[in-house]
């Protein structure tokens, strides 16, 4: 009996051990991984609408969205924008493919590079409110607060859309709360709830 416990021990510290090591393994191949994206992103950037073709950008940049959003492969759907980016032959076009690109690194964990591309999405197509929120969005969780509130507040003086305020509302709480100001967080997520009933007596109304 005693040896199968020594046994069941050992058997369990080797698991233990594997996991932990297979663990490291996977961490150190990720690291790889992702350096190689942003030195291919460098690469890319020198070559931004080298070749311009508004049909090869869809093309890539339609790839790109189905490994991002339906296969979930991040990291080919990124490869798969820079080519996109490649062909972009308007400052919209680059917009959108930093924007996505921006939105799957986040989806890599990789949030300086995330908000590296959502600042040169905004800066291409500075009219874009999307884009707009999502560098609004990834500089909150970067803890940026200061930088994402007025972005949060501007976006807000623009819509009258409920849906919109309430999703606009919600994270500017976010960085009220982060900031010291509890009583301002409360009024803006009360706000938020007011916005989410509005949209839905709203939607109620157009069955």
């Amino acid at each position: 009996m005693k040896s199968r416990i020594g046994v069941a021990k050992t058997l369990a510290i080797v698991i233990a051990i594997s996991l932990v090591l297979g663990a490291a393994v996977w961490q150190i191949r990720a690291t790889i991984l992702n350096n190689a994206l942003v030195e291919e992103l460098q690469r890319t950037e020198a070559s931004v609408g080298a070749t311009p073709s508004d049909e090869s950008w869809k093309s890539s940049f339609g790839q790109a969205v189905v490994a991002d959003h339906i296969n979930h492969d991040y990291r080919e759907a990124l490869i798969l924008h820079m080519e996109a980016l490649t062909h972009a032959a308007s400052p919209q076009r680059i917009a959108a493919s930093y924007n996505s690109m921006g939105l799957s690194f986040e989806k890599l964990g990789m949030l300086e590079v995330a908000e590296q591309c959502h600042r040169k999405a905004t800066k291409a197509d500075p009219g874009s409110d999307f884009f707009q929120k999502c560098l609004a969005d990834v500089l909150l969780v970067r803890k940026k607060y200061v930088e994402a509130e007025p972005i949060y507040r501007s976006l807000l003086g623009r819509t009258s859309a409920p849906d919109d305020r309430s999703a606009l509302l919600w994270p500017l709480a976010e960085t009220l709360d982060a900031t010291g100001r509890k009583a301002d967080a409360d009024k803006a997520r009360a706000e938020s709830y007011k916005a989410m009933d509005e949209a839905a007596a709203s939607r109620h109304l157009n069955k």
